[in-house]
């Protein structure tokens, strides 16, 4: 064991070898960072080799040398301002993180092999080569560590950047179509990475209270990946609101009606959101007409229901485009069967599933749970209330049933408004 003095010397020697190499080092860096270069470029092609490249090596021999120059008390310098362009060129240009690491993988222990091979030939004295060796690792070391963490860093923020310009230049894109002011469907297809030509496709719009978090989109988005991947066809989502994200999925032509109403009546809608579907559609218009349906769809989303498919809320979407209009036909033909009181709501119920069965009273008991002289007493007594029988206006009836449902009862305007 060293004693404290002769450990003194030793500490200083080390410390004047790496002075000494990291000149020596210095007066060849532009040499040294050439050969780097090609070395991790062969073995790692996705560098995308060029100008920046090249600069962020020569700034990284550059940064630890200047350090090494110092001889002892050696600090990990931040991260070369070359090195923090380069990582945001390859976030740019689409090249994966895991390019970056390797490339610091490989550029450190050429430089180790280098570095380790100067200063031995400098050293004799084993209590000083051990010295070296632990100093030296011990900066490398946290130099490696801190360095490409702080590129991959930059990475990251580039790559969000790069994502949310994308999101917002695509949510644009998207409303530009559907508006129908964007580019013809055969070029803003492949903008949107999305068939729009010669594909059906089906349009989904998932709606939150408030603005929609991170949690919300992500289960969202999961919905749409579920249903894409189970009909085998494309995708596409844009959050163009911030309580909407807009969604559609391509639909292969081997796919049935039959099989995507099955598909389509299987989704489960997130947790605290509401989801509106469309009707399938073809080409442009079909994907402007779906999308157009899914947000309709979502005018009726009430209580549980809270996945609403357009084809089923389709005639009152229709009857109810002139709200007030529709209120004002529901309160004339149903008067008194409109107020929004529980019996009234019995009896609107009863109608419903009386003109469902077609007019079967046993058909309409056994589907309310009910004794037939209960259907047939409350039938009885909507006649009484409606001043007519039922089939005289069964068309306007069933109508007034469907829009009462879908609007606000509260709202529902008196017959002389």
């Amino acid at each position: 064991m060293l004693g404290t003095e002769e450990r003194g010397h030793v500490q200083a020697e080390a410390a004047n070898i790496i002075r000494a190499t990291a000149i020596e080092l210095s007066g060849c860096v532009d040499a040294l960072a050439d050969r780097v270069s090609r070395l991790i470029a062969r073995d790692v092609p996705d560098v995308l080799d060029g100008d920046s490249y090249r600069a962020s090596n020569r700034a990284n021999l550059d940064t630890k040398l200047s350090a090494l120059r110092h001889g002892s008390e050696l600090v990990v310098p931040p991260a070369p301002a070359d090195a923090v362009l380069y990582a945001r060129d390859l976030a740019r240009r689409g090249a994966d993180v895991s390019v970056l690491l390797r490339a610091y993988e490989l550029g450190h222990r050429l430089f180790w092999s280098e570095w380790t091979q100067r200063f031995t030939t400098r050293a004799s004295d084993p209590a000083v080569l051990a010295e070296l060796y632990e100093v030296s690792a011990r900066f490398l070391f946290a130099y490696f560590d801190a360095v490409p963490a702080a590129v991959t860093d930059a990475y990251r923020v580039e790559l969000q950047r790069q994502a949310g310009s994308a999101a917002e230049q695509r949510a644009e894109l998207v409303c530009a179509v559907l508006g129908g002011t964007g580019p013809d469907a055969r070029i803003a297809g492949p903008l949107l990475r999305y068939p729009l030509v010669g594909a059906r496709h089906v349009a989904l719009v998932f709606a939150g209270a408030a603005a929609l978090d991170p949690a919300d989109l992500l289960a969202a988005t999961r919905t749409v990946h579920g249903l894409a991947a189970r009909l085998g066809g494309g995708q596409l989502t844009v959050q163009a609101q911030t309580a909407r994200l807009w969604a559609w999925v391509e639909v292969p032509a081997t796919v049935a009606p039959p099989e995507l109403d099955a598909h389509a009546r299987a989704l489960r809608c997130p947790d605290g959101l509401t989801l509106g579907l469309g009707d399938p559609g073809d080409g442009g218009d079909g994907f402007r007409d779906s999308h157009r349906e899914a947000e309709r769809a979502l005018r009726h989303a009430a209580g549980p229901d809270r996945v609403v498919h357009y084809r089923d809320v389709s005639a009152a979407s229709l009857l109810a485009g002139d709200p007030a209009r529709a209120r004002r036909f529901v309160a004339r033909e149903l008067g008194t069967l409109a107020a929004d009181d529980p019996g009234m709501e019995r009896m609107r119920a009863t109608l419903r599933a009386f003109l469902a069965e077609h007019g079967n009273q046993a058909a309409t008991a056994r589907r309310l749970s009910l004794h037939p002289n209960t259907i047939g007493y409350r039938l009885k007594q909507a006649e009484e209330l409606l001043g007519h029988p039922l089939a005289q206006r069964r068309f306007e009836l069933e109508a007034a049933l469907l829009l009462q449902r879908d609007l606000d009862p509260s709202r529902t305007a008196h017959p002389d408004d």
